[in-house]
């Protein structure tokens, strides 16, 4: 009996040397091959596979010049029904002052890391430290190649819901200040980008909000402040802010249950106004459209990928900080950051 399991054993091993010898190592090759898991990088690409709707997008915002700001969004919408009216990817390069061009892909157009920050849209490409592409609008060529660091972001910006799967709504500020390089090519204006400012962020979700508003300003150098904000109507008013810079450190969430959020538009105005209570502290941000012509931007609708928002993307920001005394609040200063860009979109247009 130990002799016949000793000859099975040796049969075995001569069928695994067999099939060394006859076939060939579809890695050999490869210095290694990726596994592509889902990772705790909000960057990365989130579908689940099956949810539907669904979107994703990630967005870039560069100041090429003093009065010059580029805005970049990758993004998909309801990949797990590709054939729908509703269904695509898409790429969108937005000019403050001048209409955004926008071209629109097929779903198996895109293509992104379950990993990491590495999408691709037809051409288009953005990973974690560049971006690349082009687009043709009204027969003018759109290109840029620009390379980035990170110089700060926002690890937790969802709080106690960081990486919780199946939210409705996510945001996450992967680069709440950066520096780019290279080049900028507007309809045969180029712009040579050199340790310019820029910053990004994604969201992704089933629900798109019906109405919110969105600001962020700073970053143009590593004392100035950098902030963001992003909040509105999700069922119940809500929102999220980062600030840092010049000795400031303030991290706002709605959802964390510690900070009140009241939200105020002004939609023809072109104004918003954001009262953020938390503790002792209380900002009030005011932010306009100012002297910029908005861009009218498209996001994920019902009716597929669709203007819904204006952003000036050169817009103005004030911020006011009160403490509480007693019963009442008192203001220790008013800042006005630089450069800051304003958004406000979906119903607060009464569209």
């Amino acid at each position: 009996m130990r002799r016949f399991g000793w000859l099975l054993v040796w049969l075995f091993l001569l069928g695994l040397a067999a099939c060394d010898v006859d076939q060939d190592d579809p890695y050999r090759d490869q210095e290694g091959v990726e596994i592509d898991f889902p990772s705790l990088d909000p960057n990365r690409y989130h579908w689940d596979g099956f949810s539907n709707p669904y979107y994703e997008g990630w967005f870039f915002r560069v100041l090429a010049a003093p009065d010059t700001t580029f805005a970049f969004i990758y993004g998909v919408q309801n990949p797990g029904v590709p054939d729908a009216d509703s269904s695509s990817s898409y790429v969108v390069v937005a000019r403050n002052g001048e209409p955004a061009a926008t071209t629109l892909y097929p779903v198996d157009a895109f293509d992104a890391s379950r990993q990491r920050l590495a999408v691709r849209v037809g051409d288009n490409v953005a990973t974690a430290d560049g971006l690349a592409g082009s687009l043709t609008d009204d027969g003018e060529d759109i290109r840029w190649n620009l390379r980035f660091t990170i110089e700060d972001y926002w690890a937790e910006t969802m709080g106690l819901l960081t990486n919780i799967p199946g939210l409705p709504v996510n945001w996450y500020v992967g680069m709440l200040r950066g520096r780019a390089d290279g080049e900028i090519i507007w309809k045969g204006e180029s712009f040579a980008v050199e340790g310019a400012p820029i910053y990004s962020d994604k969201n992704w979700g089933t629900v798109f909000p019906t109405s919110y508003i969105w600001i962020q300003a700073g970053g143009t150098s590593p004392e100035q402040d950098a902030l963001a904000f992003a909040g509105g109507d999700i069922g119940v008013m809500a929102g999220m802010f980062i600030w840092r810079g010049a000795g400031r450190n303030y991290e706002m969430r709605s959802q964390d249950l510690n900070t009140l959020v009241d939200i105020w538009a002004a939609a023809d105005q072109g104004r918003v106004r954001i009262d953020l209570r938390q503790g002792d502290t209380r900002l009030v941000l005011d932010g306009a459209f100012g002297d910029d012509e908005p861009v009218l931007l498209p996001a994920p609708t019902d009716e597929g990928y669709a203007p819904y928002t204006r952003m000036a993307l050169l817009g103005e920001l004030q911020i006011e900080v009160y403490a509480r005394t007693g019963w009442d609040y008192r203001l220790l200063e008013t800042v006005r950051p630089d450069q800051a860009a304003v958004e406000i979109g979906g119903a607060y247009w009464g569209e």
